[in-house]
């Protein structure tokens, strides 16, 4: 908390030992250590106050939050051009697919022999 070496303890209980004397050091230690133990409990209680008052926990579940919900967007958006790149190239197969089977029927009609009719037969043919 003040970040105090042993060498400043050192030098501290021994200028307390002079001023204070042996007989009242350790009451002296002691009534320190509550007034400590009391400020740093009143410090939490009020910090604790002040954040319950201003709503800290609520802001930082709101920020996080809006955290999320921009990544999720950014993971939208990024899935909604993936899709219309995947839409896109469907489309683009499909119309390729068409219009090779469309060119492969007019190839076909184009070089197909049409069938006749097949040669009459005797039995079908009267004589006048």
């Amino acid at each position: 908390m003040f970040d105090i070496g042993f060498l400043e303890l050192v030098v501290v209980a021994a200028v307390g030992l002079v001023i204070i004397g042996p007989e009242k050091l350790p009451g002296a230690i002691r009534t320190v250590a509550i007034w400590i133990g009391t400020i740093r409990r009143t410090l939490g209680n009020a910090r604790a106050e002040f954040e319950r008052q201003i709503g800290a926990d609520e802001i930082r579940r709101e920020i996080h939050n809006e955290q999320v919900l921009a990544s999720l967007r950014a993971a939208k958006s990024t899935r909604d051009e993936i899709q219309n790149k995947l839409n896109n190239l469907a489309s683009d197969s499909l119309k390729s697919a068409e219009s090779k089977n469309e060119s492969e029927n007019n190839g076909e009609n184009s070089t197909a022999v049409t069938p006749e009719k097949p040669a009459s037969t005797t039995s079908d043919q009267t004589t006048p």
